[in-house]
């Protein structure tokens, strides 16, 4: 099977089953060779359970084949499709997020690029970030505008010079996506959506009553327009709301049920 430009595969001489993720990318510019070889790089130095595991690559003629742990349960974006998630879901979801991105940062790099199509889910609970494609080393004077426009930092937007705090703000954006099942300022085009964040800051809920105001606080504190403002990933895993996260077999009861016919054989 594949999804997109992944293929799913086995080892044929390996007995056990085991499924692998192939990635594969077409090098059709000097510029997406410089981003393949750089995430196949951040992959190959990546050793955290919450970011992807990298299993080797191969290049041939114009192709280059990507190799790594395969989740079964697709991304973040595919699970808030099929189900409404409660702040126990998100909290969880949010806190393994932080704990790869913190990972990231202390190791010095920014990952620039976070959204729920790019957190990998597994059906016994596992969160993983993917997508290393825009991954940097972490400076704070960054100046080129990258990643995906609605879940983008206001700093990023003015080319003032961005650093890892850019990468808080999208996990602001990113959990604003996981109970709202979009990202803020969905329903404008992009270009009028960074002109929005931009102006106005970062909009409230659709139904703001129906979350916590430790919820609601988590959010503006992550999107806290001043990038100064915003905490590191390590002191965000203090915050209080992130106390009424789920348990890993509760958040995988929820994927079984949410992608009911894809798990008919699992027993809960």
């Amino acid at each position: 099977g594949s999804f997109g430009n992944v293929y799913i595969a086995k080892r044929r001489k390996d007995k056990s089953g085991k499924r692998f993720a192939i990635k594969k990318s077409i090098i059709d510019s000097k510029r997406r060779a410089q981003t393949i070889c750089r995430e196949i790089g951040n992959l190959r130095n990546s050793d955290h359970v919450n970011v992807v595991k990298f299993n080797g690559s191969y290049f041939h003629k114009d192709v280059a084949w990507i190799i790594m742990e395969y989740l079964d349960a697709g991304t973040l974006r595919d699970l808030r499709s099929c189900t409404v998630l409660k702040e126990e879901h998100i909290a969880y979801i949010v806190r393994e997020m932080l704990k790869g991105l913190d990972y990231m940062h202390r190791g010095g790099t920014m990952h620039r690029d976070l959204k729920g199509e790019n957190i990998l889910l597994s059906s016994t609970g596992e969160v993983k970030i993917a997508d290393l494609g825009l991954a940097v080393p972490a400076q704070e004077d960054q100046k080129r505008i990258a990643g995906s426009k609605y879940w983008m930092a206001p700093e990023m937007i003015l080319a003032a010079g961005y650093g890892p705090k850019a990468d808080i703000y999208s996990l602001g954006c990113t959990a604003y996506e996981l109970a709202d099942g979009l990202p803020p300022y969905a329903q404008y085009s992009a270009i009028r959506a960074l002109f929005c964040a931009a102006k106005h800051g970062f909009p409230p809920l659709d139904v703001p009553k129906a979350w916590t105001s430790d919820f609601h606080d988590f959010l503006s504190t992550c999107t806290h327009p001043n990038p100064k403002d915003r905490p590191t990933c390590g002191e965000l895993l203090e915050h209080r709301f992130l106390a009424k996260a789920c348990t890993r077999s509760e958040f995988a009861k929820l994927i079984i049920s949410a992608f009911a016919s894809d798990y008919s054989g699992y027993v809960i």
